[in-house]
């Protein structure tokens, strides 16, 4: 009697999995939707991209990394821990391009970089903002972007421009 309740249930489920699973069930209208695209028009998205932008720095996945590149040839933190393979990389100056400490920053300076750019193409066709701060926008995602080039050049040399 059970296998038969547990062919029936499993037939049941396959037969419900086979209604539901059509395109029109999957297919998505979102009504509203928060983009790059549609966020340059009142000064408030403007600032909303801007601080988004500036995030980016903000991180303990950014700081921390940055502080261990700038000591590790100074051998006053690196080696403060034993057996941290990171670090021992680090100390030894073998870095690798696994090393979350290299990594991290790399990938958020180029996040950066990316925001800074969409800034700089959309916020000059903000409709509701006024010229002023359009410049104002535009120059702060030109530092933004000239400080993470900036950085990455001074820790890696040449990079990906």
């Amino acid at each position: 009697m059970k296998t038969y309740i547990n062919k029936f249930t499993a037939g049941l489920f396959a037969i419900l999995l086979l209604l539901s699973s059509c395109d029109s069930f999957l297919s998505e209208d979102p009504k509203d939707f928060l983009s790059p695209e549609n966020l340059q028009n009142t000064d408030a998205e403007c600032n909303m991209l801007l601080l988004g932008a500036i995030s980016y720095w903000k991180t303990n996945d950014f700081e921390r990394p940055l502080d261990f590149i700038a000591e590790a040839t100074t051998n006053s933190v690196v080696n403060a821990t034993k057996n941290n393979i990171m670090r021992d990389d680090m100390a030894s100056l073998t870095w690798k391009d696994d090393n979350e400490s290299i990594y991290k920053p790399w990938s958020l300076f180029y996040k950066c970089i990316n925001a800074s750019n969409i800034m700089i193409e959309k916020v000059p066709s903000a409709p509701k903002v006024s010229d002023e701060r359009k410049a104002y926008y535009v120059a702060a995602a030109r530092y933004m972007r000239a400080m993470s080039y900036f950085y990455l050049v001074r820790i890696f040399n040449d990079v990906i421009y």
